[in-house]
């Protein structure tokens, strides 16, 4: 195990601190504008794309794992972020989001996969040239991205709704 961590490039580490710190601030309450609702995802989606398709080239597999992950990640968290609407609140300009694990559990959860994909790739296990890892390997990054996208426009929906019932102009 020492040795695997030895290994790993340094830039590995730069972003599991990213996604620590990340996960670890939404733990907090936190506010957001309505571009960020949108915006973070929208970004999200492109560099996942992008990093997908560089990584493995255009395959149909690599989009189609992806496609398929979003999707279903998408609408899960959707719906089990619409339970938590009820704690959101407008507050001027601003949408307070309560503070809660899953952006933690799942950036978590997510890189770790990620990461044992990709030493296991690096390392030239066999099963790794199958097609099949190419597909599950996209349909992770789908799934981690789909996340942020549902939880993204669950609260988005939510912060229209308090919108219309508060009166307020403030997401036009």
């Amino acid at each position: 195990m020492l040795e695997i961590l030895r290994n790993t490039p340094h830039w590995v580490y730069t972003v599991y601190t990213v996604v620590l710190y990340f996960g670890l601030s939404s733990c907090f309450e936190e506010q957001s504008r309505l571009r960020h609702l949108l915006g973070i995802p929208a970004i999200i989606v492109v560099i996942s794309i992008v990093l997908a398709t560089y990584n493995n080239g255009f395959v149909l597999r690599v989009l189609g794992g992806w496609t398929l992950g979003i999707l279903i990640a998408t609408a899960l968290a959707y719906w089990f972020t619409q339970g938590a609407a009820s704690r959101l609140r407008l507050d001027g300009d601003y949408l307070i989001i309560p503070g809660g694990l899953s952006v933690l559990v799942v950036s978590g959860a997510g890189f770790l996969v990620k990461y044992w994909f990709g030493y296991a790739s690096a390392s030239g296990a066999d099963w790794t040239r199958l097609p099949s890892f190419l597909m599950w390997d996209s349909m992770t990054s789908g799934l981690i991205v789909g996340f942020f996208v549902g939880r993204g426009l669950s609260h988005f929906t939510t912060a229209k709704q308090l919108e219309t019932m508060s009166g307020q102009e403030t997401f036009s």
